[in-house]
């Protein structure tokens, strides 16, 4: 599948639409949204992404809570002005991708 420059276009649209303008990482959430969309017609067994802000904050919050497996590594300080001053401030936002009923993995 290829991706035309309208194609792109079209998804940089549609995140300028969206109701959360402030994107807190414009950059790897676009890239995040053409690849959401490459998805469904490469006919994978499975795609990983990673989440580039963290947690709750991430653009792959929007990948279907019944197909995902959360992947947690130890907690960083980086990104403190979103995220939080503390560690643990940070664990609540970056622990909240997982969710009750699908598969967890902490390092």
């Amino acid at each position: 599948m290829r991706f035309r420059e309208t194609d792109l276009m079209t998804i940089r649209r549609d995140m300028e639409r969206c109701p959360v303008a402030n994107f807190p990482s414009p950059v790897t959430d676009f890239v995040t949204a053409v690849a959401l969309q490459f998805f469904p017609g490469a006919k994978l067994d499975c795609a990983v992404t990673e989440t580039s802000f963290g947690g709750l904050l991430d653009a792959t919050e929007t990948v279907a809570r019944n197909c995902r497996i959360a992947l947690l590594n130890a907690v960083d300080l980086d990104r403190t002005a979103v995220l939080g001053e503390t560690s643990p401030r940070i664990a609540v936002r970056e622990a909240g991708t997982a969710a009750a009923g699908e598969g967890t993995v902490t390092s």
